[in-house]
């Protein structure tokens, strides 16, 4: 399992600035989802804590389009929001997750000393890889008996919250799924 989050952030670099979105993850969603980058090195346990240097893996689309592709892109210095930042990789070309919308990835660095049930509500999706065997039905079952134990632990914050759970193939297809659906009736159509 892996948390994450989408935001958007003001990256500056080469005498310019722009906003762009960006995932806060932790360390475990690129090798779950069996990801390699395209240059450089994915994030490690100690970049995802609390108080590391502030390190990001940006999109192949933007290595190329902000840097020219430069090859000495690894250890680069640049800002995010205003501080400053070490490019640790590069995604391979085509390389999305969750949204085509996302040109740096950033560690999500939770704090476990810290409730943030308390200070921010819910603001994170989780992505997790089923153990062979096990359906999603199953799996939501499971989730669902867990939010249960969650909401009479927490009632003041969990009451009326649950979970759930849609493969990673359609909520990534959703942003899409009309066209692709126009598209492929387009072509039944044609093929007739």
């Amino acid at each position: 399992m892996s948390g994450f989050r989408n935001v958007r952030s003001v990256l500056a670099a080469n005498g310019r600035s722009e906003e762009l979105g960006k995932q806060l993850i932790g360390a475990e969603l690129f090798p779950m989802l069996s990801v390699r980058p395209f240059r450089g090195r994915l994030f490690t346990a100690a970049d995802d804590k609390p108080g590391a240097e502030n390190v990001q893996i940006i999109s192949y689309r933007l290595w190329q389009s902000w840097f020219g592709g430069d090859e000495n892109i690894i250890g680069r210095k640049i800002q995010i929001n205003a501080t400053p930042a070490t490019i640790v990789g590069v995604m391979p070309p085509g390389f999305f997750f969750y949204t085509r919308e996302v040109d740096l990835w950033e560690p999500l660095g939770l704090n476990p000393a810290q409730n943030y049930r308390a200070t921010q509500g819910r603001w994170m999706l989780v992505a997790a890889r089923l153990k062979p065997g096990v359906t999603l039905g199953r799996a939501q079952n499971q989730m669902t008996a867990i939010a249960r134990r969650i909401e009479k632990e927490n009632p003041k914050f969990d009451t009326n919250w649950g979970v759930t759970l849609e493969s990673l193939r359609d909520a990534m297809v959703r942003e899409v799924k009309t066209s692709l659906l126009v598209l492929m009736a387009r072509s039944v159509c044609c093929w007739q």
